[in-house]
């Protein structure tokens, strides 16, 4: 378990056998205790998430960490700094099994992680990654991504002008596009053809996806438990 303090310290506790609370070993921690990492370097956190084994966040000033990392063979257990330039500020992060986002503030995403089985990753192939990449689609068609929300092994997202894109897999129908084959790379997904209505919130459970409409609030829900 992870959670953020109103001073910007990270909380933890809970199973470690994979170094998921970013404390430095791999002893389960029965009690809520300060990630000390974050509060000597003088960073604030003011976004996670975790899924799985892996943990992220972004700092007030825009840097993203992420652990357990297994860079060049080497595992890590402490939060580490991902190389994102100086330009790229982080402001959000989302997380699915073992796979995460990265929301820069122009509205970019980018992903990685050990799963992309399914193309969780939004890249347009099933290859695990160890640095983040550069979701390239939404920049060539100049969408902005505001919300991302992830489940078991898939991804929805939503833009800034209200359009929703799924992606991952799709073996329960969580993708909301009529078949059950995994799409690699974002999908748009329309949810009223006819009326052209802007999606407000998004939410995604393990195989399970749930839009809610700006206007009326409308709630379409697709995947297991069938479609409402």
């Amino acid at each position: 378990m992870l959670l953020i303090q109103e001073t910007g310290d990270v909380i933890c506790w809970g199973g470690n056998e994979k170094g998921q609370l970013g404390l430095g070993h791999y002893q389960d921690i029965n009690t809520p205790q300060k990630m000390e990492n974050f509060s000597k370097a003088g960073v604030r956190v003011n976004y996670i998430a975790c899924g799985g084994d892996l943990s992220i966040c972004c700092s007030e000033k825009g840097d993203a960490y992420a652990w357990p990392l297994i860079q060049n063979g080497i595992k890590q257990s402490y939060p580490t700094r991902m190389p994102f330039s100086e330009k790229t500020q982080i402001q959000k992060v989302a997380c699915g099994h073992n796979f995460g986002f990265f929301i820069s503030n122009q509205g970019l995403v980018y992903s990685f992680g050990e799963d992309n089985s399914d193309g969780q990753l939004g890249l347009g192939h099933t290859y695990p990654t160890e640095y983040p990449e550069l979701i390239q689609c939404f920049r060539d068609i100049g969408e902005r991504i505001d919300t991302i929300e992830c489940g078991f092994k898939h991804t929805i997202a939503k833009s800034s002008l209200g359009k929703i894109y799924t992606w991952g897999s799709s073996n329960k129908g969580q993708l909301g596009h009529d078949h059950f084959d995994s799409e690699l790379s974002p999908r748009a997904l329309n949810i009223d053809k006819k009326n052209n209505k802007k999606i407000h919130q998004i939410a995604a459970g393990s195989s399970h996806s749930m839009v809610m409409m700006d206007t009326n609030k409308e709630i379409y829900w697709f995947g297991t438990c069938g479609n409402l």
